[in-house]
């Protein structure tokens, strides 16, 4: 899909909003204690362990065991979450407001 590893850890911390359904995923909980605000809990939640009521998928463990993805987790988890969008350019008339992200 053209992703690259930075990429896939940065969207699997959009599992900071919102839960999993057990009728649609067959799992069932929010990632974070509070699934309704965007910030980097996800990442803080999964270097902490299993916690009771909170879930965590495999596919959000391996992000743990991959030596690659790991250092990435915890380079999230330790950045204040609005010093990930390190450059904003806004464009005034017709054009389109562009968010450029990245970290480091």
């Amino acid at each position: 899909m053209g992703l690259s590893d930075q990429d896939i850890v940065a969207l699997s911390g959009g599992h900071t909003l919102g839960r999993c359904h057990k009728e649609r995923s067959g799992f069932e909980g929010a990632w974070t204690t509070n699934p309704l605000v965007f910030d980097n809990s996800y990442f803080k939640e999964l270097l902490s362990g299993d916690k009771e009521g909170l879930l965590q998928l495999p596919s959000d463990k391996a992000l743990l065991s991959d030596p690659v993805f790991r250092p990435l987790v915890e380079k999230y988890a330790a950045v204040c979450p609005w010093s990930l969008l390190s450059r904003v350019w806004r464009f005034i008339g017709r054009q389109v407001l562009i968010i450029v992200c990245s970290v480091g």
